[in-house]
């Protein structure tokens, strides 16, 4: 009998909330209710046992909850300025880039903007959120963003696979019971 190898807890290695002076910690960057002040910068580092040693350092930048609105804010210029300094591997853009649940159409031109700007070694993955919801998804297929909502990728990193899941849905009710 063999024993499953046990991987060492996530640890953080920077938490780096990047805000302006005048905003209130308590309430953190990611309360912002009208103009975008700020965004949380975190890294972590993910020890997993067993991972192929050509995988060792790949660094995937997840990208979630942007609510873009009909507007461009200079902080998503300076969001996407800093990850472009990051060089990531992957993006992974994890839902909500839309604000508004009943109509994608306004913030589209400002959506198709952010995504435009990301860059990463081996591609932009993503899934779609609730405030995105189903219709956004072909508004995007201009993009280089591949969705995978309910569909999987194995990308080629130095001849080791990486494969990336899109769980189904965007919405809690979209996933089966247990």
């Amino acid at each position: 009998m063999t024993q499953a190898q046990e991987a060492p807890p996530l640890q953080a290695s920077v938490s780096e909330p990047a805000q302006a002076p005048s905003q209130a910690a308590s309430r953190g960057p990611w309360l912002q209710l009208r103009v975008p002040r700020g965004y949380e910068w975190n890294r972590y580092e993910l020890p997993i046992a067993g991972l192929p040693s050509r995988l060792d350092g790949f660094r995937i930048l997840q990208i979630t909850d942007m609510h873009l609105r009909p507007f461009w804010s200079e902080v998503y210029d300076e969001l996407t300025d800093r990850v472009a300094r990051e060089n990531a591997d992957l993006i992974f853009v994890t839902g909500d880039l839309n604000d508004n649940k009943r109509n994608n159409l306004p913030a589209l031109p400002f959506v198709k903007r952010f995504i435009s700007q990301l860059r990463a070694v081996h591609g932009c993955f993503g899934v779609l959120g609730n405030h995105d919801r189903y219709s956004l998804g072909p508004l995007l297929a201009d993009t280089q963003l591949t969705l995978l909502d309910g569909r999987r990728a194995v990308i080629d990193v130095d001849g080791a696979a990486l494969e990336l899941i899109g769980l189904p849905g965007v919405d809690r009710r979209d996933l089966t019971p247990e």
